[in-house]
């Protein structure tokens, strides 16, 4: 972040205001503690990782798995539906 301003950024561009660079410019500034910008990035992260989520649900053409990419049960899954939509392709 001290590297983006000194080489002439100002910290008004559209990408400062990304999570976890706004927060990164407010500890630079001296404006919040290093602790307390660890905080406001988790929170809003959680928060935005809900809007996608909501937003993701209400399209009927994306598939939910219940698991983890690296579970067999899920890999084989997804193989199965990958393997489904090319044949009806």
């Amino acid at each position: 972040m001290r590297g983006l301003l000194a080489r002439g950024c100002s910290g008004a561009e559209k990408p400062f205001e990304s999570l976890g660079y706004k927060q990164a410019l407010t500890v630079v500034r001296g404006e919040i503690s290093l602790e307390a910008a660890v905080v406001s990035t988790q929170n809003e992260t959680r928060q935005y990782a809900k809007r996608q989520r909501t937003w993701f649900h209400r399209d009927p053409e994306i598939r939910w798995f219940d698991g983890f990419g690296h579970s067999i049960r899920i890999i084989e899954q997804c193989t199965a539906l990958v393997r489904e939509f090319i044949t009806l392709s």
